[in-house]
Order: C-alpha cells, then sequence, then structure tokens
C-alpha cells in the first residue's frame, strides 16, 4: 500500500487521513482482529503527540468493532526503516523513470494514474479528508501527555485504560503498567 495526496501536511490528522484507506481494506480482510500493533519511528509533529494519540484510541475501534487491545511501538530515531522505505523508494524510482521517459507528473492523481502498472496499491487522500480531520481534533480538548518525549509504547484496551511505558513490553498485559521497564 501507498497513499499519495497534493496536501503536504505531515502532522497527525495527516497522518490518520492516509491510513484511513489502509484500515478500511485490513478491516475488511481481517473483520475479527482482537489485537493490532503499530510500529513508526517517533517524529513528534507526526506520531508522538497527544493528536496521534487521540486519533489512535478514537479511530481504531470504528474500523475493527471486536478490538480487545492495541499497541503504538516508536522506534528511535534513525531506526525506523523498513519495508515502507522500501515501497517510498520503489515508487519514486518508478516515477522518475516515467519522468525520464517525457511523462509528466505534476499531481497526486497523475502520479497514481502513470504508476497504476506497478504492484503497488495506491491510493489518493483528498486535501478535504486531511482539513476534516484537523477540524475535527481542533475542536476537541486533547489534553498534552507529559513526558511523551520518553515514551516508547502506547498501550490501550477496551474499557479505555491507556498506559504509556519507556520500553515497548510484549510480555505484560496491555490491562496493567509493565513490571519489566516501568
Amino acid at each position: 500500500f501507498a497513499s499519495v495526496s497534493d496536501q503536504l501536511d505531515h502532522q497527525a490528522h495527516a497522518i490518520w487521513a492516509h491510513m484511513e484507506p489502509i484500515l478500511e481494506q485490513t478491516s475488511i480482510l481481517f473483520p475479527d482482529s482482537t489485537a493490532i500493533h503499530f510500529f513508526s519511528d517517533s517524529p513528534s509533529s507526526q506520531y508522538r503527540n497527544r493528536l496521534n494519540i487521540y486519533l489512535f484510541k478514537t479511530m481504531m475501534p470504528t474500523f475493527f468493532p471486536k478490538l480487545q487491545n492495541m499497541t503504538w511501538n516508536f522506534t528511535e530515531a534513525g531506526h525506523g526503516k523498513g519495508p515502507m522505505d522500501g515501497v517510498g523508494g520503489t515508487l519514486k524510482r518508478e516515477a522518475d523513470r516515467k519522468v525520464l521517459h517525457g511523462s509528466d507528473i505534476t499531481c497526486a492523481k497523475d502520479f497514481i494514474t502513470k504508476l497504476e502498472d506497478c504492484k503497488i496499491d495506491l491510493f489518493e487522500i483528498q486535501a478535504q479528508r486531511i482539513e476534516d480531520l484537523k477540524s475535527h481534533v481542533n475542536s476537541c480538548n486533547v489534553v498534552p501527555i507529559p513526558g511523551i518525549m520518553g515514551v516508547h509504547q502506547i498501550t490501550w484496551q477496551i474499557s479505555g485504560v491507556m498506559f504509556a511505558r519507556s520500553l515497548s513490553c510484549f510480555s505484560c498485559p496491555t490491562t496493567e503498567r509493565c513490571k519489566h521497564y516501568n
């Protein structure tokens, strides 16, 4: 999967607008999912912030009604490279190749059209959806999370209880504080 948009915003609301079509497809493929784990790098403007955590806890249960628990795990800066970077690199190389052969790619729609022969599912994210999510989070009184820059795992469980852990732990249940690191 990959998503593209003419809107260049990278804040939490934009990240969730880009994740929505992927979450929709995933929820169709795995409707009985009870646990989900996110892994991301940790730029504070994108992932490690109160608005992302708010959207995480409020939006995920709407996609996965049987969800019982979930975690968001933040890697250290420079340690988040993975398959998603390979997907982005592949798309960039293919777009560069198309441009070198005379194609014009001036917007997200052009990008998707020119790269439709790739084996990667591409989604266009409309600027209006990003703005709608921005308005939504701006209308909510989301309180700051003290010490969030020292957090490496956020846990959530169905009762709504959340924990912030200094290190990721998959041995302790999401329903209690980590016995190993906190």
